[in-house]
């Protein structure tokens, strides 16, 4: 005798599959659930098998197919209530199925315990021409590469003579990555940094401790999941460290401590934030946001100068456990350091040795568009950092500059030469801060004025300043020194005139001494 069904109870599971006609046998079609339709690869398991008549919609001669288990079978029965499985297996198959048709609204429930209770028994796709019943459709797209990839989410269906339809069912799934830039600034008599709002690049100096942020969103169906992995991966460029100890992990504003691992990656540049089961933190729901602050030191070592930059990009990672799995778009921000060139030379552009240097960033105000340097109660410079200078003959050079205003003093002056009067310039960086690739759009260097100093700039002292556009971003300052006048000094030909002038006195007197005595004695 023959058992029926309804179809329509059957295809309202998992994915909410429906029973679409008109579609040839072996046709796949994608319902695009977004704008990034994408070819994927898949596979069917089968549930159960069955006659369809498409008269009275139903399905007779229900039995279980070859992608069912002993433990699938047990899973739905305690599932759907059925205590007492009757002995033949094609009577139990259409227990398990009038229990279904009953019980429509644990569909979901019953998708993922078919989804983690599979046989190893695949069906190509292709093979499906002809058949007729109840399958799993499984995605097993490759995941591998480096661009945005994912699985739909397993869909039950069923299958009429080779008739199916796949709808895309992805996680939608976003993450967002952030920076802040900073400014070193004087206040209340305290060195301090100013942090920006977060952004999509910044500038620091070498040594600078730099706040990253991450933040994931969830599906919209999260809730109906019983397992969740949701994985933050990060990967920074070389010039960049990140610091593990300084991880703080928040769903919507509140911090957590539980349920997730930090997993840093040897090199040091990279890590993962782990939830091996989002669902076993309780506080998260569909419409949490699951945010990551760390800090990373722009380092010395692999840090890239000017606009190349030192990119740290994110991703999420995610699998809901019951087929859908994949990784977001990759998000980047960027970090900017610069470097400044000092050539010493004479005033016939020879290079000039035996000079030495120091470079200092300065506490200054911005005052109708003029630079301001901050004095102390001496009425020196206010310094807020110091730099390291490498010299080889009568180059120097430091690396690892941000946007501010500095000063360049000698501090040792070639033997002959004039000493300099110190120099004054203001690094000026400009980058977006909001972009989808964010690059560095323009470098400059102005005087305290805000007047851009160009390559022709050498008055006096001031030196030239070149800006190198390569990726290199140098500032190339050369710095003239003039010889110093010869003067006069006490025990020179000054005091032989003097010599001169009393011997011919002295001579002159003697002479008419003796002009006198003569004149008197031819009187007498």
């Amino acid at each position: 005798m023959k058992k029926k069904i309804l179809s329509i109870i059957l295809s309202a599971a998992f994915g909410l599959g429906t029973v679409f006609a008109g579609f040839s046998a072996n046709t796949m079609t994608t319902l695009a659930a977004d704008a990034a339709t994408v070819t994927h690869s898949y596979e069917a398991y089968e549930i159960f098998t069955g006659t369809y008549d498409s008269t009275s919609k139903t399905f007779s001669d229900i039995k279980f197919g070859t992608g069912t288990t002993a433990e699938m079978i047990a899973a739905l029965d305690t599932e759907l209530g059925i205590t007492a499985p009757d002995a033949d297996a094609d009577k139990h198959a259409m227990q398990i199925a009038k229990a279904l048709e009953a019980q429509s609204a644990k569909a979901e429930t019953v998708a993922q315990i078919i989804s983690k209770n599979l046989s190893t028994v695949k069906v190509p796709v292709a093979d499906l021409a002809g058949k007729t019943g109840y399958y799993l459709i499984v995605d097993v797209t490759d995941l591998t590469g480096d661009e945005e990839v994912y699985l739909d989410r397993a869909q039950l269906q069923v299958v009429i003579d080779g008739q199916y339809t796949i709808n895309e069912k992805r996680d939608n799934i976003t993450v967002e990555k952030k920076v802040k830039d900073a400014v070193d600034v004087l206040k209340d008599g305290n060195i301090t940094v100013d942090y920006t709002e977060w952004q999509d690049s910044a500038d620091y100096d070498i040594g600078d401790d730099i706040p990253f942020q991450l933040t994931g969103t969830l599906p919209a169906d999260y809730d109906l999941y019983t397992e969740y992995e949701y994985i933050f991966s990060d990967v920074a460029s070389d010039g960049l460290a990140f610091k593990a100890d300084t991880v703080k992990v928040y769903v919507d504003n509140t911090e957590i401590n539980a349920g997730f691992e930090v997993v840093a990656d040897p090199n040091g540049h990279s890590f993962q934030v782990k939830f091996a089961d989002l669902k076993k933190v309780p506080s998260v729901t569909a419409t949490s946001k699951i945010r990551v602050e760390y800090l990373a030191t722009l380092t010395g070592e692999g840090v890239k100068i000017g606009a190349a930059g030192n990119p740290n990009k994110a991703r999420i990672e995610f699998d809901n456990k019951v087929g859908g799995k994949g990784k977001t778009p990759w998000d980047t921000v960027i970090v900017f350091t610069f470097k400044t060139e000092i050539n010493k030379v004479d005033e016939e552009q020879n290079p000039l040795e035996g000079a030495a240097f120091k470079l200092e960033k300065v506490a200054a105000t911005l005052e109708g568009g003029k630079y301001v340097v901050t004095k102390d109660a001496d009425d020196n410079d206010i310094v807020l950092k110091s730099y390291d200078i490498t010299n080889v003959g009568a180059e120097f050079s430091s690396k690892g500059l941000d946007d501010g205003v500095y000063k360049i003093t000698e501090t040792t002056t070639p033997a002959g030469y004039n000493s300099i009067d110190p120099i004054y310039f203001v690094v000026v960086a400009e980058h977006d801060a909001e972009a989808a690739d964010p690059k560095l759009t323009k470098i400059d260097v102005t005087d305290l004025n805000g007047k851009s100093i160009a390559a022709d700039t050498a008055t006096g002292n001031l030196g030239e300043f070149v800006i190198e556009h390569d990726n290199e971003e140098a500032i190339d300052t050369t710095i003239i020194n003039q010889h110093g006048a010869v003067l006069p000094s006490t025990g020179g030909i000054g005091t032989t005139i003097f010599y001169v002038i009393g011997g011919v006195l002295v001579v002159g007197a003697v002479v008419l001494l003796i002009v006198r005595r003569r004149m008197r004695n031819e009187e007498e």
